[in-house]
């Protein structure tokens, strides 16, 4: 969604004042965006732990989205984040392109398979995981309206599927199928999973089907919500929740997710949970075959996993 997002940057500067900061980016992207924004777009060249604490020395003046590789701003510099965003709560964006192996063979320093799994041990640093250009356009100006500490992982690539926004206690979920009486409730956090899924034909059609685009404690308590909904439509008493994620093999999703649930009093409810597991990448396979072949992750075993917990 790299396109996407300068595309956006551009525009929503028009409307509200903000800095973009980078640790070098390549020239198709950057030239756009600095002849649109001037002395509020900065390329500090390739110092990526240093430009955790430039972007927050900034954000004194106004909100910064930083922007680069997922392995670069999410790895190269947490302990700046750490300190810069998570303690001292500056007003800083963190957008981390590519996560996971999307990079493919420009190898091993371009990979990020724990950049969520690391940063979600900071509670104070929200989490943002968009997968349209919509979701996208919420989630960035979410954080331009409050101005907190957060960090997005932007596939590459956007899931071409159009969303069926729903006000769940005042945040908008993106519903991407739905049924009258669903069968399963699924939650996705990444892109290559919802398209699987959404791929005709189907892979489930009597399910509901959304995405896990912000990871804060209000976002997944309106998720829960809205599984409640959902299971009062059900045609069983009881609602399969399913959580399918690109997010490594530990996974901060399901566990935040369990213990929402587990405020509610909903302990009752079991996440049934798939993610990638551990793996070495394979430099002769693209970041898409690596994903189906390598981690699970494909149309294949997504309808595998889901015949498991449906038709046992």
């Amino acid at each position: 969604m790299r396109k996407n997002l300068a595309v956006w940057i551009k525009q929503k500067f028009k409307e509200q004042k903000f800095f973009f900061v980078t640790p070098d980016v390549g020239h198709g992207m950057w030239e756009p965006i600095k002849a649109a924004l001037g002395p509020y777009a900065v390329n500090l060249g390739i110092t990526e732990p240093h430009s955790v604490d430039f972007a927050a020395g900034l954000a004194a003046q106004e909100k910064v989205f930083l922007y680069s590789i997922a392995g670069f701003v999410g790895l190269r510099g947490l302990e700046q984040i750490k300190l810069s965003l998570a303690h001292d709560q500056n007003q800083v964006c963190l957008i981390g392109s590519g996560g996971n192996f999307y990079y493919g063979l420009q190898g091993v320093t371009h990979y990020a398979s724990e950049d969520l799994a690391l940063i979600a041990n900071y509670p104070s640093i929200r989490i943002f995981y968009p997968h349209t250009p919509e979701e996208f356009d919420y989630f960035a100006s979410t954080f331009l309206a409050d101005g907190r500490p957060s960090f997005m992982r932007l596939d590459p690539h956007p899931v071409l599927a159009q969303a069926r926004p729903k006000t769940v206690d005042g945040h908008t979920i993106f519903y991407y199928q739905q049924s009258p009486h669903p069968t399963a409730f699924i939650v996705v956090a990444g892109t290559h999973s919802l398209t699987q899924l959404l791929t005709p034909p189907a892979i489930h059609l009597s399910s509901e089907i959304l995405t896990a685009g912000c990871w804060d404690e209000a976002y997944l308590t309106a998720i829960a919500q809205a599984y409640l909904d959902a299971q009062q439509r059900a045609p069983d008493a009881f609602l399969p929740f399913i959580i399918i994620s690109e997010v490594g093999p530990l996974d901060p999703l399901a566990s935040r997710m369990q213990h929402i649930l587990h405020q509610l009093n909903l302990d009752d409810i079991k996440i049934h949970s798939l993610h990638y597991g551990d793996g070495t990448a394979n430099l002769h396979l693209g970041p898409e075959e690596y994903l189906v072949a390598q981690l699970g992750l494909g149309r294949t075993q997504i309808a595998g996993f889901l015949q498991q917990i449906l038709n046992p």
